[in-house]
Formats: structure tokens, sequence, C-alpha cells
């Protein structure tokens, strides 16, 4: 027997599919109106901690054995690194100056060595189990020609610091005009000179001097000159502009 149903009331099941229908309408409204639905939770990997790196210079009174001990590195690791790098460089020519830099792995093991031997030349040594192999890394060069020109007002040595350019070149051309002028006591404020040299450009485009080719020093009364010729084509000797032989006889 069912129920009897009062008069003017719905019955309970219409009353409850309308109040969930509403309940529906009413979320989706919301969720439709939310302008900024929070983000899903990311999951964040962190970095891994960096390896640890020393990095030391050679004094003038140390050899690489005293850097390794002072640091506390497998005399081990030594043995294995000079052995990799006999054929590479001569342990001898090694000198005050040269940078160090030893990356570790995190159990202390020594994962690679680098020493910076000059300006354009690293020995870089990376593990192999218990050896190490080696690499002569050479900074890469482009062949070129450089000319300038300046005016003493100073020294020889400021006025090519001046220009940019290597201020070296001032003790070659003394070398090379010699014969004719002192730089020491000849040069004075005003002297103006010339030059040409053959170079290698690094990547960052500073170089290094191959050769002075071409060198004119203009003073009040007198005009030096050498220009770099090889009469055989392989040993090269600087001329003055008559073709004379600058080489300096003792």
């Amino acid at each position: 027997m069912t129920a009897p149903r009062v008069a003017g009331k719905p019955a309970w099941h219409a009353v409850r599919a309308r109040f969930l229908l509403a309940l529906g309408v009413a979320g989706a409204a919301w969720w439709a109106l939310d302008p900024d639905p929070a983000p899903a939770p990311r999951t964040v990997v962190a970095a891994p901690p960096a390896l640890p790196v020393i990095v030391d210079t050679l004094q003038s009174n140390e050899t690489l054995s005293d850097v390794w001990s002072e640091h506390g590195l497998d005399p081990k690791d030594l043995v294995a690194v000079v052995e990799a790098g006999r054929p590479l460089f001569s342990w001898r020519h090694l000198r005050p100056g040269t940078v160090s830099e030893f990356s570790l792995l995190p159990t202390g093991l020594i994962r690679q060595v680098a020493l910076r031997i000059d300006r354009d030349r690293r020995l870089v040594f990376r593990r192999r189990t218990d050896a190490f192999e080696g690499e002569l890394v050479e900074t890469p060069f482009r062949r070129a020609t450089r000319e300038f020109s300046t005016c003493i007002d100073g020294s020889l040595w400021g006025a090519l610091e001046g220009l940019g350019e290597d201020p070296t070149l001032a003790v070659q051309m003394a070398e090379i005009l010699g014969g004719q002028i002192d730089f020491y006591t000849d040069l004075h404020p005003g002297d103006c000179l010339a030059a040409g040299i053959t170079v290698d450009v690094r990547p960052d485009d500073s170089y290094r001097v191959v050769s002075l080719d071409v060198v004119r020093l203009e003073q009040r009364s007198r005009v030096h000159e050498a220009y770099r010729f090889s009469k055989d084509g392989e040993r090269f000797d600087h001329y003055d502009g008559e073709g004379r032989s600058l080489k300096r006889r003792f």
C-alpha cells in the first residue's frame, strides 16, 4: 500500500530532484564565472648541488706536487696526471703563475684538472677510472697584418699603449734601429712613427706579434727606416731604405 499524498505539496522525490538540479546549475555558473581557477600543483625538482672546485696559482717557490699536497689531493692522481701530460708538455717548463683548477666528484676524487700554462694554452686532464686522459687546448688564431702610426708625447711605450697596440713593440723597435738611434736618450716629444706588423689574432680580437715588418721613425732632422726582408726566402733580416742590413755587429 502506497503512502498517501498530501494535497498542495509535491512528493519528496520530486522536491529532491529539483533541488539537485538547481544545485548543479549554480555550481556550473560559479565555475564559469571564476576568472582565475587555481593552477594544478607542480612537482619542483631541485637542481643538483654544484660540484666543488679548487683554484690555485703556482708560486715561485712551489711545484705542482706542493699544490697537490696543500689541498689534500690523492698523490696517486698526481702520478697519473704527470704521465698523461708527458706526450703533450715538458713539465720542466711549468712556470710560476700557472693557474690550476681541480673539479671534484662528490666523493672527493678529482674529476678533471685544468692547467692554464700561458695565455694561449691549457692542459686538461679528465678522469678515466683510475687513469687520466690529457689534452692540450690551444687558442685558435687567424693570421693578419696591422698598420698604425702615432707621435710620441712622453714615452714610446705609453704612445703604443694609448693606441691599444702591444707596448713591447717598443723593445723590438729599439733593437732593430739600435744601430741608428738610442731609444732611451734620443727620442723626443713630437717624434712620429709608423709601423706594419704581422699578428696572430685571438677570438677576442687581442693579438700576439709574429713579426715587425716595417717601421719608420721621423724626427726633426732625420728619418729612420727598417724593412723586414729575406734574400733567400728562409732567413729574415731588417734593412734600411737603401737596402743595407741593420743587423748590429759587435
